[in-house]
């Protein structure tokens, strides 16, 4: 007879792996290049023409951007830590590599329709994820 403890840890790596397949398919759902349609900083429209120019390019876990030069120097490459399992969907934007490295924008993202919006603190405050795109304060809303 098996102890609970054998099935249990028999049990375990089923489960991570469940995890990380979920992990997988989320980020294979914004894979690809993506155009800004939209823009709203503190819940209220902003400059759209200069987003419209630029494209975001999700590849795995890297964010990059083709199309401002600045931009690319200041936010050289992006990692995406993503947990679909919440809902909201949280996104962290860890950035690896340019002028704001080690930087970390915290926010929410949805993928409905094949629409894409992403929700992020726009600020230096480190009290956790936005609870809501309709209900935080000082961020940034981007729809593609």
């Amino acid at each position: 007879m098996q102890s609970p403890f054998m099935a249990l840890s028999a049990l375990i790596p089923l489960c991570i792996a469940t995890q990380d397949d979920t992990f997988k398919t989320a980020l294979a759902k914004l894979d690809g290049s993506w155009q800004v349609v939209g823009h709203e900083t503190n819940g209220k429209p902003a400059s759209e023409e200069h987003w419209r120019k630029v494209q975001f390019v999700f590849k795995g876990n890297q964010l990059t951007f083709k199309g401002d030069d600045i931009l690319e120097r200041k936010v050289a490459k992006i990692t995406l830590v993503i947990d679909p399992a919440t809902t909201p969907r949280v996104i962290d934007l860890k950035i690896v590599a340019g002028e704001f490295k080690g930087t970390t924008l915290e926010g929410v993202y949805e993928i409905k329709n094949d629409r894409l919006k992403i929700c992020f603190r726009n600020d230096e405050t480190k009290i956790g994820p936005p609870t809501s795109p309709r209900r935080m304060t000082r961020i940034s809303c981007l729809s593609f």
